[in-house]
């Protein structure tokens, strides 16, 4: 199995520690995705963007979700400290 998939969890995984609990099946991508939908919101909040245009710009990125599911994931996702302790 050719996984390609970025490592979200990288400062506290190393990439083949990734890559292998992925191949073999331990890693939620719905949960990674989320993880991803919550920093790119957070990134965007920090430039300013408004939430209607924050939430149209993920929409775009993420054409399956609704935005009320968006919405859902982003407040109620929680990042790990690990990750990002100055959150």
């Amino acid at each position: 199995m050719n996984v390609k998939m970025r490592n979200p969890l990288y400062p506290l995984l190393s990439d083949s520690q990734y890559r292998s609990l992925v191949e073999l099946k331990l890693i939620q991508k719905s949960r990674l995705r989320d993880l991803e939908i919550k920093i790119h919101y957070i990134t965007l909040k920090k430039k300013g963007v408004k939430p209607d245009e924050l939430f149209k710009q993920l929409h775009k990125e993420y054409p399956k979700l609704k935005v009320e599911t968006l919405k859902k994931i982003v407040y109620s996702t929680r990042l790990p400290k690990e990750l990002f302790p100055e959150i």
